[in-house]
């Protein structure tokens, strides 16, 4: 509404280094107004250039141009939190834009680190069992909207689905028996496509 060509966005947990935003805006003029742009703001050091294409990316030193918007559209605020990040990033892509994270444009995240419930060793395989959400809210939408977002024709739909629902229903079961029941509430949403703030 004020005019703006473009909008370079983050949480307030972040902090973009002197030279973030001009590093941006140099592969933004190579580019011009139908690529989108996202800042280093996860340590990344796999690059090969100055730049590289990627197919999702987070809030966080995202840059988005006004014809874009225009096309595209907002971010959905129906799913409230977690993975609206990575429904942006598909809409965009899926009306012919691309995403090209820019390696000299960092940004420090404070983001706190994901924890762990523990390891578990099979042979020579490590597998670390990543930590759910403690608060039902969070936990909430983490699932559903993980799950709105591998909705797929029905058959399809159960293959993709049955690991993880399963992973999740067991690491509930185990560490957070409370939220059995806000875990299955969310699987059922995730399938429906039932979005909007519905735990706070």
């Amino acid at each position: 509404q004020d005019g703006a060509d473009a909008i370079w966005g983050m949480d307030d947990d972040a902090y973009p280094r002197k030279e973030a935003l001009q590093e941006l805006l140099k592969v933004h003029e190579k580019f011009g107004e139908k690529v989108c742009l996202w800042s280093n703001c996860n340590k990344d050091s796999d690059f090969y250039g100055e730049h590289k294409i990627v197919s999702d990316w987070m809030f966080v030193g995202f840059f988005v141009t006004r014809a874009v918007i225009e096309q595209v559209g907002f971010p959905r605020n129906d799913m409230f939190i977690y993975y609206d990040d990575s429904e942006y990033a598909g809409r965009i892509q899926a009306s012919g834009y691309t995403i090209r994270k820019v390696r000299d444009s960092v940004i420090d995240h404070q983001d706190a680190p994901s924890k762990c419930y523990g390891v578990i060793k099979l042979g020579k395989k490590v597998i670390r069992v990543m930590a759910l959400p403690n608060q039902p809210w969070r936990l909430y939408y983490l699932i559903r909207n993980r799950i709105y977002l591998n909705r797929k024709p029905w058959k399809k739909k159960i293959k993709t689905l049955f690991g993880p629902v399963l992973r999740g229903f067991f690491k509930v079961l185990i560490f957070q028996p409370r939220n059995i029941g806000v875990f299955c509430k969310a699987v059922t949403h995730g399938i429906r496509g039932k979005l909007g703030k519905v735990m706070v």
